[in-house]
């Protein structure tokens, strides 16, 4: 059986034995494996605001908002924030949704702005944004690997979402929901800032300190960051 069988199974019995965090169908646009994913890594309040973004990236972009938004700055004005980009792109061209990176990157800008740039990364700030993840990061009792073809495929949509393959690795092992979501936010900035070196508390499965590393980094690099050049690079690939 192959790696990325193996960790879409383990997935899989993740996702299945875990709590949902609401009961939500949008049956018009999602399918049922889609639907999984969103009951069980993403809050029914992020859902309702109606985030875009390409919708190759949605997944991994509303996971990665709702964990932010919820856990490292415990407020949900950034879905406010984001939309009126949306509505800035939708004036300068038909179909120009956000990327992925332009979400990530806009998250580094946030923090410089709204979350007081070096404040967030102090002690203080960091034991509660700790004590939040801790705190939502619910744990399934531990069932059989072995998953059905459903939850398989339920499994294999959160590893679809990973592009890096240290990050890959690691969803096999987490042990709790936000854990999950963290690891796909940490995946979402290393391939936002591919020059960035791997934090070494991501392969000793430090997750929270590594996301803080990488969210640093990505807040160091918002001055030099251009939104107009991003879209100026999204116009011309439509």
């Amino acid at each position: 059986m192959s790696t990325t069988t193996t960790a879409a199974q383990q997935v899989g019995a993740f996702l299945r034995d875990v709590p949902a965090l609401h009961a939500t169908e949008k049956a018009v646009s999602f399918d049922p494996v889609q639907t999984t994913f969103l009951q069980k890594l993403v809050r029914e309040a992020t859902l309702t605001e109606g985030v875009t973004v390409k919708k190759e990236d949605f997944f991994a972009a509303i996971a990665c908002l709702d964990y932010f938004t919820e856990v490292i700055a415990a407020r949900a004005t950034i879905l406010e924030d984001f939309a009126v980009v949306v509505d800035e792109l939708d004036r300068m061209a038909d179909y120009l949704d956000p990327d992925l990176e332009l979400l990530i990157r806009y998250l580094g800008l946030y923090i410089v702005k709204d979350l007081k740039g070096d404040a967030l990364f102090k002690p203080g700030s960091v034991e509660a944004i700790t004590r939040r993840h801790g705190r939502g990061n619910a744990a399934p009792e531990a069932g059989p690997v072995e998953v059905d073809l459903f939850h398989l495929a339920c499994g294999q949509l959160v590893c679809d979402q990973a592009r890096r393959p240290e990050t890959a690795a690691i969803l096999a092992s987490v042990r709790g929901r936000n854990d999950l979501r963290a690891a796909l936010l940490i995946d979402a900035i290393l391939a936002a800032l591919p020059a960035e070196p791997v934090p070494a508390a991501l392969g000793q499965g430090q997750l929270v300190p590594a996301l803080l590393e990488l969210l640093a980094a990505l807040a160091r690099e918002a001055p030099e960051w251009s939104l107009r050049a991003h879209v100026e690079h999204l116009k011309a690939r439509l």
